[in-house]
């Protein structure tokens, strides 16, 4: 199947004509209405019906919300019950598209029509087909998840290749997005990651312990411009670190590799790099570790922030100090307190 089909895909009124003339009995009804109609809770969005036939139902929501995995999830786990394969196209404005599919999983796959990749080429050209899509795509969704996921070790082998480029492709290949001119992307975090509007840069050769102003202005304001919303955290990855900017705080840390032949330190490290900007779960306590242990920029955050609470207050807490010692030395006799 030529791309040109799936380009074509940039409107409600082309995603009816796609499958009308693929041979499928699309409904009549080309109005829209309420998604909270369809899974009878109060949700925002527009939903429309392109088949609802009992092997197959295919589905668009538009909803400003198409690219945040929890609103897509209550929908999800809403429909996943029923009988057959469904595919539900999620977008805002049609350009481009989350696209869930529900086999005996719920898989979804990020799509722009004008930049398909091989694994939704094949998707169309099953559907143009009227191929099964339960057996012909599962493993194909399966290996292209596979192939995309982010990993420590990934990033560590294109960090010492010394390309910048070659680090930032590699987050692109793990799922995340870059934003800005082709010389000059930055990667932003994903909607439901911890940190929501956080953004990495990759400058391998740079010398410097902090972020410099210029630098941190430059990420600052590309984000804005890209995502219409201020950044919050700051990383420059170079190749012995990872340099971290809280601009609500202005509070920075440069997290170092340490010993570059120390392969735990250089995976933990990034692995809590991972953990901030991905949308994986707290969901055990590796991951919650990675999101919030002693590498990760909450921890820092949290460090200083009691650091320069107990510089400011330290007068008034070694007083309060003093009061509850002598309280306590009533009720307890001095040599319990002293081995307490």
């Amino acid at each position: 199947m030529k791309d040109s089909i799936i380009n074509s895909l940039n409107s409600i009124e082309n995603i009816f004509e796609f499958f009308k003339e693929s041979g499928y009995n699309i409904e009549d009804d080309f109005d829209s209405f309420p998604v909270s109609d369809l899974i009878e809770k109060d949700i925002e969005g527009e939903a429309w019906t392109i088949i609802d036939q009992t092997n197959l139902t295919v589905l668009v929501i538009k909803s400003s919300r198409y690219n945040r995995k929890s609103y897509r999830n209550k929908i999800d786990n809403n429909l996943k019950e029923i009988v057959g394969t469904m595919i539900i196209f999620y977008t805002n404005d049609f350009s481009d598209y989350n696209l869930t599919l529900i086999l005996d999983g719920i898989f979804n796959i990020k799509f722009s029509p004008t930049k398909p990749e091989m694994l939704v080429t094949r998707i169309f050209e099953s559907i143009l087909n009227q191929e099964d899509l339960f057996d012909y795509t599962k493993r194909d969704v399966n290996f292209i998840l596979l192939k995309r996921e982010l990993t420590a070790n990934a990033l560590k082998d294109s960090i010492r290749e010394g390309d910048n480029s070659s680090v930032k492709l590699t987050f692109q290949d793990g799922g995340l997005k870059l934003i800005g001119e082709v010389t000059n992307k930055i990667i932003i975090s994903h909607d439901d990651a911890p940190v929501r509007d956080m953004a990495i840069d990759v400058k391998l050769d740079y010398e410097h312990d902090v972020i410099k102003n210029d630098d941190l202005q430059f990420i600052s304001n590309l984000y804005k411009e890209y995502q219409d919303r201020d950044l919050k955290l700051a990383c420059i990855i170079t190749k012995n670190g990872l340099l971290y900017h809280w601009l609500p705080y202005s509070i920075f840390s440069f997290i170092r590799f340490k010993n570059q032949l120390d392969e735990n330190v250089i995976e933990d490290v990034l692995d809590s790099l991972i953990a901030q900007v991905s949308d994986r779960t707290a969901f055990n306590s590796e991951t919650f570790h990675q999101q919030f242990g002693t590498y990760s920029p909450f921890f820092i955050l949290g460090l200083t922030t009691f650091r320069k609470f107990f510089n400011e207050e330290q007068e008034k807490i070694k007083i309060m100090y003093k009061e509850w010692k002598e309280r306590f030395s009533k009720v307890y006799q001095s040599g319990d307190l002293a081995n307490s």
